[in-house]
């Protein structure tokens, strides 16, 4: 198992960055291309979000807590497995070390921007979802605690969840979120966190 690493993982980390990097590039495409597909309602609603968060998560190094915005993006389909829409998301966390270096930072901050889509299955029941998304993220101080270090302050970011529309203005969802620099720079520990997100929609 140990001879497959130093092969799979340099293959892994270019596949992550080529895939975040063509996300941030075709999603404001699609928007361009799919302008026409959007409803009214965020028509009317101009450059303002479409929704605010706040969330809380846990990592084995670290505890985090965020606030972002969300927009929905105008491209949306339809297919047999059920409905695919787009959004943006700008987020600032604030992470605390529970295992800080000595001489070192307790408390990171990370801005995130993370394009995304969700799936809402046709067979399951109304406001079921499953997101997905890949960002790009920048933490100061660059991350350290006492059993990992960041080589990097600029990471990519990667998250899958599941949640739920309870009424029409509020939203929860169980997230897994993963920091990393996809190899640029040595370490690369990264770091997952399991998430608890909140959401309000305007």
């Amino acid at each position: 198992m140990n001879t497959t690493w130093p092969i799979v993982r340099p293959w892994r980390n270019r596949y992550r960055a080529r895939i975040a990097t063509l996300l941030l590039f075709t999603c404001p495409l699609a928007a361009i291309c799919h302008a026409a597909e959007t409803s009214p309602d965020r028509l009317d609603r101009g450059w303002g979000p479409s929704s605010v968060f706040i969330q809380a998560g846990h990592a084995p190094a670290s505890s985090s807590i965020a606030v972002g915005v969300t927009w929905d993006g105008p491209w949306q389909r339809r297919y047999a497995l059920g409905k695919v829409t787009s959004l943006w998301e700008v987020s600032a966390s604030r992470w605390h070390a529970q295992d800080e270096a000595p001489g070192q930072a307790s408390w990171f901050t990370q801005f995130s921007l993370t394009p995304a889509w969700r799936l809402y299955p046709h067979r399951w029941s109304s406001g079921w979802f499953v997101e997905a998304g890949v960002g790009i993220s920048a933490i100061s101080p660059r991350y350290r605690t006492r059993t990992k270090e960041f080589g990097t302050v600029f990471n990519f970011n990667e998250h899958l969840a599941l949640g739920k529309r309870l009424a029409d203005r509020h939203e929860v969802s169980l997230r897994v979120q993963h920091v990393s620099n996809a190899g640029i720079k040595e370490p690369n520990p990264g770091e997952t966190f399991l998430q608890v997100r909140y959401a309000y929609a305007f």
